[in-house]
């Protein structure tokens, strides 16, 4: 199963786009951070800004004091986290490019390369923000992934059925899925014949007919039959599940070459 789960990464940010019916076949709701939402979008902004007026000032002609407000500006706004960052990465005895750029940046100024070092500054602190907004994207993504899980299921028991939190289920439980409805949990069709819509997990683009036997995965959309579904794996330990926790660990770890 190892081998599908890092197949099905490959693809989520192919199939995550699409939104998607919840379990009462209502669309989901999708999350999008805006860019200037982001502090680093925000202070890099003010950076370009800056340098852009003080390239203006020094063209234009204007007192070298108003250009050199506006690169000092520029030099503040996009440099100061980078600047914090590498000191908590020095004062953890390692090298960071954050502070690389930062003593770049001041050489430049010390040797009178003042337009070059805020250009420099300018330039990270835009690729940051577009880290930042990269990585809150990826955020988005993997909530919209739990958006997909239903929060309920319908359990069948000996004296009939009964509506369950899905966070309730356990191994060897049957599940009721109605027509329209959303699977609850990994499991396998004991009975019923159906199509399940899996594009969010596997990335086929047509629905799978399922039969008795078949396995099926949670947040996958049931189609036009009803199914009844053994359940094979705690809800903690679905593939979703999984998906997320796989992408949220890659989100936070840098490979062994980046600084």
């Amino acid at each position: 199963m190892s081998l599908h789960v890092f197949l099905y990464v490959g693809r989520v940010s192919v199939t995550l786009a699409p939104s998607s019916p919840s379990s009462t076949g209502l669309p989901v709701t999708r999350r999008r951070t805006r860019v200037l939402a982001l502090p680093e979008a925000r202070w890099a902004l003010v950076s370009l800004v800056a340098f852009l007026l003080g390239l203006a000032a020094d063209l234009g002609g204007a007192s070298p004091w108003i250009s050199g407000v506006l690169y000092a500006v520029a030099y503040v706004s996009g440099g100061w986290e980078p600047a914090l960052e590498g000191l908590r990465a020095l004062r953890e005895k390692t090298l960071d490019v954050d502070l690389l750029m930062i003593v770049a940046a001041l050489g430049a100024a010390a040797i009178g390369q003042v337009l070059d070092g805020a250009l420099l500054i300018v330039i990270f602190a835009t690729s940051g923000a577009l880290e930042a907004l990269a990585t809150a994207r990826t955020a988005d993504s993997v909530r919209g992934l739990l958006d997909l899980a239903p929060t309920t299921a319908t359990r069948v028991t000996d004296g009939g059925e009964e509506t369950v939190p899905t966070a309730e289920l356990a191994v060897g439980d049957v599940l009721l899925v109605r027509p329209g409805e959303r699977i609850g949990a990994d499991g396998t069709v004991q009975d019923g014949v159906s199509e399940a819509d899996q594009a969010t997990i596997t990335g086929e683009s047509l629905p799978v007919v399922k039969r008795p036997g078949d396995e099926v995965f949670a947040g996958t959309l049931n189609g036009t039959g009803a199914l009844r579904v053994r359940v094979d794996r705690d809800p903690k330990d679905s593939v979703i599940a999984r998906i997320v926790a796989l992408v949220e660990e890659a989100s936070r770890t840098k490979a062994p070459t980046q600084l």
